[in-house]
């Protein structure tokens, strides 16, 4: 039986929105929960369908991902298995991706730079499916959504569907903007292992990927690699200005967060800084405040008087660790034992899942210190139907770190994505060399159907894309000019 979608408005500051880009502005998460930020009002309903998972697969919806253009217009959203349309409809190939429902964070979900039809979105499996035979192998994989596709409403393409790039994963997903606002890097962690792995983004395709070993054996015990399922969850965030990496960890002894530097031109992890958070529980939701002086962490488990909010201030002692340690403030006692996600939103204020799955709390001020952060419990509160308020879930949706994208193209008026560089390209498909005409100097890539850089070239007003060493089959072609217009096309080499 279809829900009714009933709002409620929530008024919020109208200059807390002015810098806000759009493609932040609409939450999908929990059992059909939504939320639309906009300058006036914030609008909260049963907007969503992602309780369609929670059937399907019998585990709560936790991580979840969505994208909107820049005029803040939903795209799609999804659950990490399943991806809907702007319409609460699966897209027609939406279906049986890898990534896992019930995982931290399920999903991340990255414009192509340069391109306004492209979008990568990015999953991670979730840890219960360890226990059923190959499911590890689900990994961290990526697919990718052409907006040209169902009449502009979207479609996965199924030659870059759950395409894998690290075979074992936690259920930790961070992504940021690169140094030079021109791609992105996405990280990810490493099950039984202190690796992290970086994915940097840019507009041909995933061009580079990094590995740093560095912190704690995330996911299992030291020492025999024995595999410990749960303990690959809780969230990893990047700070907004993208230099600084928090990331707890769940269902340990010792709640800790560890703080690593993140070096946004090389995807480098670095400089391991452990904090204590409780010597008794376990971590799983963590934040940075908008300006990256204060991080935020939850604490689950454990003692009573324990459960709940926690603050700590980078700034303390000049940054040195032991004054971070000492500045340490518990923000909010969870009398209910309900102390999970975390997320900064396009306001400027950081929601939480605290004390109610039937309402969500939020810091007012994160930059504060301490109480003066105005932590507001139960701040807002969430639509019903038929008298039961449907939960969020543990978790909230997962973004570019501060909403930083990067050449996200407007929509029409319909909400239908068009190129934006006029390219001609013939013969298509061609069986020595393909001929691409476009004005000015412009930059190609090409890359293979599993998004691999197969080649990179410029030229000015036309270049003949030779067979030579390419083999025959079917790749995607990037041309990007100086102003930032690019195309897409799909090509064939026969």
């Amino acid at each position: 039986m279809k829900k009714p979608f009933l709002t409620l408005l929530l008024f919020v500051s109208i200059a807390r929105m002015a810098n806000a880009q759009g493609e932040g502005l609409n939450w999908c998460f929990g059992d059909s929960l939504k939320i639309v930020f906009q300058d006036t009002a914030q609008v909260v309903s049963l907007g969503s369908v992602m309780s369609s998972d929670l059937t399907r697969f019998d585990y709560p919806q936790e991580g979840t991902s969505c994208i909107s253009d820049q005029e803040g217009n939903l795209l799609f959203y999804s659950s990490g298995r399943t991806v809907w349309n702007r319409d609460n409809r699966i897209m027609p190939h939406g279906r049986n991706l890898f990534g896992g429902p019930s995982a931290t964070q399920s999903s991340v979900i990255v414009p192509l730079p340069g391109s306004d039809s492209i979008y990568y979105l990015f999953t991670t499996g979730q840890f219960q499916e360890f226990y059923d035979q190959g499911a590890i192998e689900r990994g961290l994989r990526y697919s990718v959504i052409d907006m040209s596709l169902d009449a502009g409403n979207g479609d996965v393409d199924t030659s870059r569907k759950n395409v894998l790039l690290m075979d074992t994963s936690t259920e930790k997903l961070a992504a940021t903007i690169d140094a030079d606002s021109s791609g992105y890097w996405i990280v990810g962690h490493k099950v039984c292992s202190d690796a992290f792995y970086a994915w940097h983004l840019t507009a041909g395709g995933i061009t580079d990927t990094v590995i740093s070993h560095t912190g704690t054996f995330e996911g299992g015990h030291v020492g025999d690699s024995t595999y410990v399922p749960a303990q690959g969850q809780g969230q990893m965030k990047i700070s907004p200005d993208g230099s600084r990496i928090a990331m707890v960890t769940g269902n340990k002894s010792r709640n800790v967060l560890n703080l690593f530097h993140f070096d946004n031109s090389s995807g480098t992890v670095s400089d391991l800084d452990t904090l204590l958070i409780r010597p008794y529980g376990s971590g799983y939701g963590v934040e940075f405040s908008p300006d990256g002086s204060k991080v935020y962490a939850t604490n689950s488990g454990g003692m009573m008087p324990d459960q709940g909010l926690y603050q700590f201030d980078l700034r303390a002692g000049n940054g040195n660790r032991d004054s971070i340690q000492a500045s340490i403030s518990h923000i909010f006692t969870s009398s209910t034992g309900v102390s999970f996600g975390l997320q900064l939103g396009p306001d400027g204020r950081i929601y939480a899942v605290l004390n109610s799955y039937h309402d969500l709390s939020r810091i007012n001020s994160p930059n504060q210190a301490g109480l003066g952060c105005g932590f507001d419990s139960g701040a807002v509160v969430l639509p019903t139907v038929s008298g039961i308020i449907p939960p969020n879930n543990y978790s909230l949706p997962t973004f570019v770190a501060g909403y930083h994208y990067v050449h996200l193209k407007k929509t029409s008026p319909l909400g239908i994505k068009r190129n934006d560089l006029s390219a001609d390209i013939f013969p298509n498909p061609g069986v020595n060399s393909i001929t691409i005409q476009s004005e000015g100097t412009c930059q190609g890539y090409l890359n293979d159907v599993s998004g691999r850089l197969v080649k990179s070239f410029t030229f000015r007003n036309i270049y003949n894309l030779e067979k030579n060493d390419i083999s025959s089959g079917t790749y995607f072609l990037t041309i990007r000019n100086r102003e930032g217009l690019s195309a897409a096309k799909k090509i064939v080499f026969e």
